[in-house]
């Protein structure tokens, strides 16, 4: 049977190669989660290590690439749209979780 998702993480992504792995990293390893990057046109490197994180990341990751920049407000409703989890975190990819955060 599979887990339910109980939370999405919505990260709209625009050249922040330098800080979407910390980003990422931060975000505790569950099965009820689902993590969600839309990268907005970026031109660094950012996609590269976005599409290297969901390909060896045991997380349930979810990657939409736009090659033109739209937006954070259009990548935030693209990934509500995406989104299944009951509850819905909005993060920028500067931002980190704090390790505590979803304890229950």
């Amino acid at each position: 049977m599979e887990k339910k998702i109980k939370v999405s993480i919505i990260i709209p992504c625009w050249n922040s190669d330098e800080w979407i792995i910390k980003c990422l990293k931060s975000i505790p390893k569950r099965d009820d989660i689902e993590i969600i990057c839309i990268n907005d046109g970026s031109t660094d490197k950012t996609i590269g290590y976005l599409k290297n994180f969901k390909q060896y990341s045991k997380q349930n990751v979810k990657l939409i690439d736009y090659k033109e920049n739209k937006g954070v407000s259009y990548a935030r409703n693209i990934g509500l749209n995406e989104a299944i989890g009951d509850y819905i975190i909005m993060l920028d990819s500067d931002d980190y979780i704090y390790p505590k955060v979803f304890n229950e």
